[in-house]
C-alpha cells in the first residue's frame, strides 16, 4: 500500500463533456488505494465531477448519481436568444445533491475555474453559490446561455483554462496530477454533422493549451475519439480513467512517495 507523508496532492480537472466521466475512473483507483487529495480544482464537467467528490460522495456514489443524468435533464429553454439552453437546470442539479450549496462547506478545498468573456479572462471561483459558480464554469458557448456576474458574462471556464494546474498550484499543491479528458487521438470517423465538425474543432483548439510546468503528473485517459455528447459511452470512459490511473498514477506514486 502506497503510503503519504506531508505532501499536498492537489487534482486538476479538465473539461470535456461527457468524457468526464472518465475522471470517475481514476478517482475510483485514487479511493481504491486511499490517495490522500487535499484540494481540486476544476473547469466545466471537472468542476461538476470535482465538486460532488469535495462534498464526501464515494466514487460509487458519484457513478451511481450522474449514470441517471440523462440530457433531457440539462436543457431548458433560454430566457435570451444567446445559447440554445439555460444553464439553470446544471445549477439545480447541483443544489440537489449538495444542498448546502456552500464551498465552505465541502470537505475538501474546491475551486471552480470560469472566463469572463466581457473582459476576456479566466479566474476561479471559491466563495460564494457553489452551483451558481459550477454553473458558470459549465456555461458551454452556443450550448448554454451566459450567465451575468458582478456586471460581466461568464462562460465555460475551458477558454483560457481547461485543464485548471495554474488554480491547483496556487490553491498550495506541492504535487498537482493533472487529468485531460480531451481525447488523445484521431478523428477515426468522419463527420457526420455540424455538430460533430464543431466539437472535434473545439477539442483541438482546446488540447492547443499548453500544460502548464506545474503538472507534475499529466493523464490522458480517452484513447478513442469520443464526443462531448456520446452519454452513451459513460461506463466505457470510466474504465478508460481507471486503466490510466493504474498504468501511470499508481507506477508514478510508486516512485516520488
Amino acid at each position: 500500500m502506497l503510503t503519504f507523508k506531508n505532501v499536498k496532492i492537489g487534482l486538476a480537472l479538465s473539461g470535456g463533456g461527457i468524457r468526464g466521466f472518465a475522471h470517475l475512473g481514476v478517482l475510483k483507483v485514487i479511493d481504491e488505494y486511499k490517495i490522500p487529495v487535499h484540494m481540486i480544482a476544476g473547469t466545466s464537467i471537472g468542476a461538476i465531477i470535482g465538486a460532488l467528490y469535495a462534498s464526501g460522495y464515494s466514487v460509487k456514489e458519484l457513478i451511481s448519481i450522474t449514470s441517471r443524468i440523462r440530457w433531457k435533464h440539462l436543457f431548458q429553454i433560454p430566457s435570451s436568444p444567446a445559447g440554445m439552453s439555460s444553464g439553470e437546470p446544471i445549477e439545480r442539479l447541483i443544489k440537489r445533491v449538495i444542498p448546502h450549496d456552500s464551498f465552505q462547506k465541502l470537505g475538501v478545498p474546491f475551486q471552480a475555474v470560469v472566463t469572463d468573456i466581457t473582459k476576456g479572462y479566466s479566474f476561479a471561483l471559491k466563495s460564494g453559490s457553489l452551483s451558481a459558480a459550477i454553473r458558470m464554469s459549465s456555461t458551454f458557448p452556443g450550448i448554454y446561455s451566459p450567465m451575468e456576474l458582478a456586471g460581466s458574462l461568464m462562460m465555460d471556464g475551458g477558454l483560457y483554462s481547461n485543464l485548471p494546474v495554474e488554480t491547483v498550484k496556487a490553491m498550495g499543491a506541492d504535487m498537482v496530477i493533472g487529468i485531460d479528458v480531451l481525447p488523445k487521438a484521431e478523428l477515426t470517423n468522419k463527420p457526420h454533422n455540424l455538430f460533430e465538425v464543431m466539437d472535434r474543432s473545439i477539442d483541438l483548439m482546446l488540447k492547443s493549451q499548453p500544460v502548464s510546468p506545474h503538472c507534475n503528473l499529466l493523464l490522458e485517459p480517452v484513447t478513442t475519439w469520443i464526443s462531448s455528447m456520446e452519454i452513451n459511452r459513460k461506463l466505457e470512459l470510466i474504465d478508460m480513467g481507471e486503466k490510466a490511473a493504474r498504468e501511470q498514477l499508481l507506477p508514478y506514486f510508486s516512485k516520488v512517495i
